[in-house]
């Protein structure tokens, strides 16, 4: 065997290597992107629960102004997410329901995603990471999580959870990442069902 064919061997077996590390991320992807491409065809059928009829026609969105929006809704502080059923109702109104769910599943997505990222962060098996997410994204019998609006309040602080997870669990620390999770904490108590 010559020199230049040992050397095209061995950047070939190192090319392999790489792809092979490259598979647990394009499977998560193509798993978790085939279900957020189903959710899109079919989230857009649904219609408003009571919580976000209450955001829009009590704080502002269709008629006048009842309560501020600083005040609980059904003992639940959530100025950030009535803040955003109001920024929707002014840009799309109520002719469609598709905006108002895609919190919903951009939140689910995320989780999926997020997932992923703190278990290889935490030492897990990139495959059983890739499995455990996947499974998260075609939860079938908690798809009422996604498909609708009105969990977006509770699937936003797992989410901002596990971010604050993700961003404590890196190689450095420091007063930005301290930041970040603080930030991500507060939006959590401004949007949840179970927080104040």
């Amino acid at each position: 065997m010559s020199v230049r064919s040992d050397k095209a061997l061995h950047r070939g077996r190192a090319a392999l290597a790489r792809a092979r590390d490259h598979l647990p991320l394009l499977a998560l992807l193509l798993g978790v992107g085939a279900q957020a491409v189903l959710l899109l065809s079919r989230v857009g059928q649904g219609w408003f629960g009571v919580d976000a009829l209450h955001y829009l026609a009590q704080r502002g969105g269709v008629g006048a102004p009842t309560e501020s929006l600083m005040e609980p809704y059904a003992g639940h502080w959530q100025p950030l997410l009535i803040l955003g059923y109001r920024t929707l109702y002014e840009f799309v109104g109520l002719d469609t329901y598709l905006p108002y769910v895609l919190p919903a599943v951009a939140v689910h997505i995320g989780l999926c995603l997020l997932l992923y990222v703190v278990m290889a962060r935490l030492g897990a098996n990139r495959w059983a990471a890739v499995l455990a997410s996947v499974l998260l994204a075609w939860f079938g019998a908690g798809s009422e999580a996604f498909l609708a609006d009105a969990p977006v309040a509770l699937t936003s602080t797992v989410l901002c959870g596990y971010a604050c997870v993700a961003v404590v669990h890196r190689a450095t620390w420091s007063r930005r990442s301290l930041a970040v999770v603080v930030a991500l904490l507060v939006g959590a108590l401004m949007v949840s069902n179970a927080a104040i």
